[in-house]
């Protein structure tokens, strides 16, 4: 995540900085900020929206469209040699079969070139380990990220985001799903209403302290 910093750094060369992130972005916007910190840089703000475990921990994925196309074929042999098919629906069958790797083909391609991008996102994850972050961290987060994190439900206990810093932890809990909060709907727009309001004010706090 060093990379990340010197970009930063490059596109705004000097302070003040205002990060955020979500998701994985949460992990490379507290590096960065780790590492600006470090350089005598001056951070703001630093907003992670709705992040999971600080670190790693391994879920089961949903099935990939390679695995729903074996599967759809697999069931295709099984009927046929099961003689449950009458010659019609076995055509039918195939000709269903066809039509979906068909339109499934572009897919495959698009999540072979995501699945390279996730899981080089998934092995820095996996290695990073932070470190306590000497500053403020606000973080509007789900109801229910808010409830897994106090029963370390996919949290690694004692390992939150508000035992990272050493100054003080703003959580803004927001009702909902994690996908619903960073999804289309009300929750999603109560996000961005929290992450602007915690951006205004750190603007706000900025230009008043060169004021007085």
């Amino acid at each position: 995540m060093l990379f990340q910093a010197r970009t930063v750094a490059k596109h705004q060369p000097e302070g003040p900085y205002y990060l955020g992130g979500m998701c994985f972005g949460c992990s490379v916007a507290f590096e960065i900020s780790q590492q600006l910190h470090k350089a005598g840089c001056s951070i703001l703000l630093l907003c992670l929206l709705d992040p999971g475990s600080p670190r790693w921990i391994a879920t089961n994925t949903k099935k990939s469209v390679y695995s729903q196309v074996i599967g759809y074929a697999y069931r295709i042999i099984v009927h046929i040699e099961r003689n449950i098919l009458t010659p019609v629906s076995k055509k039918n069958l195939v000709i269903q079969y066809r039509c979906h790797l068909r339109m499934t083909t572009k897919r495959i391609l698009e999540q072979a070139r995501r699945h390279v991008t996730f899981e080089k996102h998934r092995t820095a994850w996996k290695n990073y380990k932070p470190c306590l972050y000497q500053g403020t961290i606000t973080l509007p987060r789900s109801s229910e990220y808010d409830i897994k994190e106090q029963k370390n439900d996919g949290f690694i206990k004692g390992e939150n985001w508000s035992n990272l810093t050493e100054d003080d932890f703003v959580c803004h809990v927001i009702q909902g799903t994690h996908q619903q909060v960073l999804g289309d709907g009300p929750q999603h727009l109560e996000l961005l209403k929290k992450f602007k309001t915690c951006l205004d004010k750190a603007q706000q706090d900025n230009a008043a302290a060169h004021t007085s």
